[in-house]
């Protein structure tokens, strides 16, 4: 009876032994939360309060400026949306309130790479891809021009998009970048 007792424990022991020893830590503990910031391809849209652009719509040949009046950067939370798909983070986002003197005061948002107006609902004006044809929402990257001259001006690596209509946007549009 005591050798049966002995066998026992002795393999209890084991089983524990074995058990702790084959513990460790998870080294892919999706816990931690991430945190992303806008694209370094947008720094170039990063203007100064005050900045102000004066420009003419080719169409109608009318005269509108366009004034930066604040930014704010902030962000938001990210939860995954599928089991394994990554950890919860947060996402930066600049808000930037613009004035014109056509259309009044309205915001636009740089998130990630791309500038938009309805966050990331729609209202997409430019994305940061190099491959004509590619399209995000409402937004065409149609070409990527080496240069470009317009009214006796030379612009270089222009990117041609094509923004349709849709909640965030009145107006088809066709902008250069």
């Amino acid at each position: 009876m005591k050798s049966i007792f002995i066998k026992i424990t002795i393999v209890n022991i084991c089983f524990c032994l074995f058990s702790l020893l084959s513990c460790k830590k998870n080294e892919d503990n999706n816990s931690d939360r991430y945190y992303h910031e806008v694209s370094p391809k947008l720094e170039s849209y990063f203007f100064n309060n005050s900045s102000y652009w004066v420009y003419q719509n080719t169409k109608t040949q009318q005269l509108d400026s366009t004034y930066v009046i604040s930014w704010l950067k902030d962000s938001y939370s990210v939860p995954p949306m599928t089991p394994g798909q990554g950890s919860p983070g947060d996402e930066e986002y600049f808000e930037i309130t613009f004035g014109s003197s056509i259309r009044g005061k309205f915001k636009e948002e740089l998130i990630a790479d791309i500038i938009t107006r309805g966050s990331i609902s729609g209202g997409f004006l430019y994305f940061g891809s190099k491959n004509p044809g590619d399209e995000r929402g409402n937004a065409k990257l149609l070409s990527i021009h080496d240069s470009l001259f317009v009214n006796n001006e030379l612009y270089l690596n222009v990117i041609e998009m094509s923004v349709s209509k849709d909640a965030y946007i009145d107006k088809d549009m066709q902008l250069f970048f």
